[in-house]
């Protein structure tokens, strides 16, 4: 499956969803923690959904990486076959 923004990864879409999970139970009033404990559970969740997203930005860096060393060697190729052609007709002139 191709994912064509971060936003659509199952993971990041799973930490959206726990982290609003953990909103709405932060403010339920049933609910008592410390203001240091919620900070810590919203840079928690947050920390998991920057990780996605920097793991996805690193898998498509890597793609255009590959892309572009593909390129390159397409370029050598046909260079090498431009090169062979004008050695041909060069032979073929004589």
């Amino acid at each position: 499956m191709t994912y064509e923004r971060f936003e659509d990864l199952p993971g990041w879409q799973k930490a959206a969803d726990l982290y609003e999970q953990t909103e709405e139970l932060l403010e339920t009033e049933t609910f008592k923690a410390t203001r240091g404990f919620r900070d810590q559970l919203d840079r928690a969740i947050e920390l998991y959904s920057q990780a996605v997203t920097t793991a996805h930005a690193g898998h498509v860096q890597r793609l255009l990486a590959d892309a572009e060393a593909n390129l390159a060697e397409v370029y050598r190729i046909r260079g090498d076959l431009v090169q062979a052609r004008r050695h041909a007709a060069a032979q073929d002139a004589r």
